[in-house]
């Protein structure tokens, strides 16, 4: 799953806008909105982590001086617009999410792909405006943040040169503009470590020396599911490339048939992994559940050749469909050949 989802407005023809443009002088704004899309809602809230978004509209109008409704395309050297701090007319920073948190308020065009709604808030129920009811299409920002606090959001945009503010001071005309939203950025969720369901799967594959397992990690608040997106760490994995293998060990274990001992991580993307023990390859199959990732234990009763045993605890930190990353470990017990999850 891509951390960015594809824009799925079309705008128009960039040709036909510009001459459309060129050929009319705007002589007011006659709307100019902040919103959200369920009609009444003022206020909404997100998690402070950088990574989950609320989506924010802007509905810009105008005519000419003989009265007439006015089409404004939507491109930056005709009409721009930003989001602004209500009280300071400062802008939100306008980064775009590349599987890095970003900091601060931050103002996107581009939707990720975590959740935009807050659980159990209610909101998911509203019924949306539909684009078709509007006579303009609105612009489409997304807001996210990593500080805990709330904001009130206004618009400013620029139309032939002439900027516009919806936080109340004077815009050309000398009119003013009261319109903003206000977002509530609360500190992300956590859980304890007995939340998270980490079971082994024994595979049917390998061979008479060869064997292997599958551990699922999932998160469930009672009945019901948190998605499980992706997951990373740092550990044994200096260029940020996956798989990593994070346990190779000779144990000195009461499963003395066992002479080799390894586990794997793979990335979240994978579907599935390449495995070496002695004697042979082995492609396993990964995140086989909905909403849950895994990764593989491997055993041999081969003796391994010459290697750099790692048999430390192994942190990662896993990211929800929410955005919320959740510090995790894997603890290697040699003497019973399994991992046992701990809080990171």
């Amino acid at each position: 799953m891509s951390d960015s989802k594809e824009l799925g407005v079309e705008v128009g023809s960039v040709e036909n806008a510009l001459q459309a443009q060129a050929s009319v002088q705007i002589d007011k704004v006659t709307r100019l909105e902040v919103r959200f899309e369920a009609p009444g809602v003022e206020s909404k809230r997100l998690y402070a982590n950088g990574r989950m978004q609320v989506k924010v509209w802007v509905f810009v109008e105008a005519q000419d001086a003989d009265g007439n409704a006015v089409s404004l395309p939507y491109f930056p050297d005709l009409v721009s617009a930003r989001l602004i701090e209500y009280h300071t007319g400062k802008p939100l920073q306008q980064d775009v999410y590349t599987g890095r948190p970003l900091q601060g308020w931050n103002s996107s065009h581009v939707e990720n792909k975590y959740s935009h709604e807050v659980p159990g808030w209610g909101l998911s129920s509203l019924v949306s405006d539909r684009l078709s009811a509007f006579r303009q299409a609105p612009l489409v920002f997304w807001v996210s943040s990593s500080v805990v606090g709330q904001t009130q959001v206004a618009v400013e945009v620029t139309v032939q040169g002439k900027v516009y503010r919806t936080n109340n001071t004077t815009n050309p005309g000398g009119t003013k503009i009261n319109n903003s939203v206000v977002l509530h950025a609360e500190k992300k969720a956590t859980y304890a470590v007995e939340q998270f369901r980490w079971e082994s799967e024994p595979l049917k594959v390998g061979d008479a020396f060869n064997t292997f397992s599958l551990y699922h990690l999932g998160l469930y608040l009672g009945s019901r599911q948190v998605e499980l997106f992706s997951w990373e760490s740092a550990r044994y994995n200096p260029d940020n490339r996956y798989p990593i293998e994070f346990c190779r060990v000779r144990p000195n274990s009461l499963a003395w048939a066992i002479k080799y001992f390894t586990g794997v991580l793979p990335s979240a993307t994978q579907k599935s992994v390449r495995v070496n023990l002695p004697g042979g390859q082995y492609d396993i199959e990964v995140h086989k559940r909905s909403g849950e990732l895994s990764l593989v234990n491997g055993f041999s009763s081969r003796l391994g050749g010459n290697f750099q045993t790692r048999n430390e605890v192994f942190p990662f930190t896993v990211i929800d469909e929410y955005g919320n990353d959740h510090a995790l470990s894997v603890e290697i017990d040699e003497r019973n050949l399994k991992f046992n999850l701990r809080r990171g």
